[in-house]
């Protein structure tokens, strides 16, 4: 979803989960009018952060399940 991605100068980024920090990754993907289609980056089984809002990269998270 839309909450999930970073854009920063017309780049794409998603936080994984790794290790209990969340970890910054840039992506490549498409904007469609209302969601966005991968294209590489992502890898099925990495865990992804739905909201980015207020991440920065390698802060400590606790993920509840």
């Amino acid at each position: 979803g839309k909450d999930m991605v970073k854009e920063e100068d017309s780049k794409y980024y998603v936080f994984e989960y790794k290790d209990s920090k969340a970890v910054k990754k840039e992506v490549q993907l498409e904007k469609n009018s209302n969601s966005y289609t991968v294209i590489s980056g992502l890898k099925s089984g990495d865990k992804i952060i739905s909201k980015v809002k207020d991440l920065k990269d390698n802060q400590e998270i606790k993920v509840e399940d």
